[in-house]
């Protein structure tokens, strides 16, 4: 788990915004990300997970998303571990993520925005 300013392997890192939950982290290749808590991105509003969607490469399917907001994204991701073959379904039918690469790409994106 991610707290701010601190990574679990102990090194301790400065925070890029404090109050949102966003924390910048080391990565394996020695670069820096930026790591969201699950609490922090389950608060965004609608506009916020438009954005980072855009940020994740996914702005072509960002308007599919208008209607969802931090907590929707997060019971979206809740829904993939507990029914894969639903969430597949809906993120094909629903969402209209109709493009393997596309859909695995968001599925990568939403794992590493939820996953503790």
């Amino acid at each position: 788990m991610f707290h701010k300013g601190v990574v679990d392997s102990g090194v301790s890192t400065v925070p890029s915004v404090v109050d949102s939950g966003v924390s910048t982290v080391p990565s394996r290749h020695g670069h820096f990300e930026q790591k969201t808590s699950v609490s922090a991105a389950s608060k965004w509003s609608c506009q916020q997970v438009s954005d980072w969607l855009k940020s994740s490469g996914l702005g072509k399917v960002a308007d599919n998303f208008n209607e969802f907001d931090g907590l929707l994204l997060q019971e979206l991701y809740k829904m993939s571990k507990q029914a894969p073959e639903f969430y597949y379904r809906c993120l094909k039918q629903d969402l209209g993520l109709t493009v393997i690469p596309i859909m695995l790409k968001f599925n990568s994106a939403l794992n590493q925005l939820f996953a503790a």
